[in-house]
């Protein structure tokens, strides 16, 4: 520029957009907690014996799936328009390409063993302080049953659907993107608290605790292991900030649980009971 010339305006820079007003995020949150919670209090309404959620033949379950991921694609969506939530709020990446799945096929095995292993002593601790003669009033474990019938999973096409669409999609994608949402919108409603990277491992907690009431119908215990679970696959999304780990992860846990418990159909079925 040549001293004495008037220098020419600087281009306008786009508008930055309007602040978003709270009431949006505590709505998002709400209705993702709604969504978690309402199985929950239809296992606390409901009266007399249930049966297992998921039908016994392959077209009812990929009649229940479509349902299923209708009706979160509406929640999910609603959400993310109230809250404005981008793909990095989701997590929304796949990293380290190829090596993403066996890292969490790992990740998953070592997710059961630890649940296994704290769900285990809690149980031990439990029926020792029970005595011997109340003990089988504590329970054994988780009632995975109350989710499928096992005898089910003797026809191989349902086995199939098991432990793919439904282990990797229904239960992996769907699950770990409300994950991914509810920890964004918990830092965003308590920033104080749960604001921040570190806050965000903090939300991890009350994240898990929703997703163990969600998963009521398989009992107390079910409601531990899931809690557990809900911890351990927070921590992974976090610290790969990944959500392709995390459903990988949850979708290789659920398959080898329906693909455990086929091979243990004939040959050890007492361990299924």
């Amino acid at each position: 520029m040549i001293p004495g010339e008037p220098s020419e305006p600087p281009e306008d820079s786009p508008p930055s957009p309007p602040p978003l007003a709270a009431w949006r995020n505590v709505a998002s949150l709400g209705l993702l907690s709604i969504y978690v919670l309402l199985p929950f209090l239809v296992f606390l309404a409901s009266e007399g014996p249930r049966g297992p959620a998921l039908p016994r033949s392959v077209l009812p379950v990929l009649s229940v799936a479509a349902w299923e991921l209708v009706i979160f694609t509406v929640v999910l969506g609603s959400a993310c328009r109230l809250a404005r939530l981008e793909r990095e709020d989701l997590m929304w990446r796949w990293v380290g390409g190829w090596r993403a799945v066996p890292r969490a096929f790992v990740w998953a095995m070592i997710l059961r063993l630890g649940v296994a292993i704290i769900l285990g002593a809690i149980l031990g601790l439990m029926q020792w302080a029970a005595g011997a003669a109340a003990a089988e009033q504590v329970g054994a474990g988780p009632d995975v049953g109350a989710l499928v019938d096992f005898q089910a999973l003797r026809d191989p096409w349902y086995l199939l659907v098991m432990s793919t669409l439904v282990s990797f999609v229904v239960a992996g994608l769907r699950e770990e993107l409300w994950r991914a949402a509810s920890i964004t919108l918990l830092g965003r409603v308590f920033p104080a608290r749960f604001g921040g990277a570190r806050g965000a491992w903090l939300a991890v907690v009350p994240v898990a605790v929703l997703f163990g009431m969600g998963h009521a119908s398989q009992g107390v215990y079910g409601i531990y292991a899931t809690l557990l679970l809900g911890v351990g696959l927070g921590a992974l999304l976090l610290w790969r900030r990944s959500l392709a780990d995390a459903v990988l992860a949850h979708g290789f846990l659920d398959a080898t649980t329906f693909l455990l418990a086929a091979a243990l159909l004939d040959r050890f079925p007492e361990w299924l009971a």
